[in-house]
């Protein structure tokens, strides 16, 4: 894990991201592929914890689980939406049929819903899509996006 954290360190940071799950494993593994991409990335174990680094730090994108202990995915997006309502949201779901979860999603911002289990590659993918359309935007003047 040092050799990443040097890596990113030196290279230029691709975006904040902050990885939210209470499952210590799949928070550590997300973290570490996210910065062998060149992301800069912290993590939270849950939506209090989530919410308060959001409110000290500046991140770009939130990747979440939906399903936490105390204060569900959803709940985080509604929250952090009110004050950081530019900080693009992924949610992901272990929930099978989702459309709900989905639509519920949509309503409340966030840009993508991923169904678990889903390939690191996927995370890789949505989070790249995300930041693209970000900076696409900053490009043509409109003001929710970032460089």
């Amino acid at each position: 894990m040092e050799d990443i954290k040097e890596t990113t360190a030196k290279q230029k940071s691709l975006g904040r991201v902050l990885v939210v799950d209470d499952e210590d494993h799949i928070r550590s593994i997300v973290c570490r592929m996210l910065q062998a991409e060149g992301y800069e990335t912290a993590g939270a174990i849950n939506g209090p914890d989530a919410l308060a680094k959001v409110e000290a730090e500046e991140f770009h994108l939130m990747l979440l689980d939906l399903k936490m202990p105390g204060m569900n995915g959803l709940e985080v997006i509604r929250k952090v939406k009110v004050e950081n309502p530019e900080l693009t949201t992924i949610l992901l779901t272990g929930v099978a049929d989702n459309d709900e979860i989905k639509s519920a999603a949509a309503n409340e911002g966030a840009y993508a819903v991923l169904t678990k289990p889903c390939g690191l590659q996927d995370i890789i993918n949505c989070v790249d899509n995300a930041f693209n359309e970000r900076r696409v935007s900053a490009t043509i003047g409109r003001p929710d996006g970032f460089v």
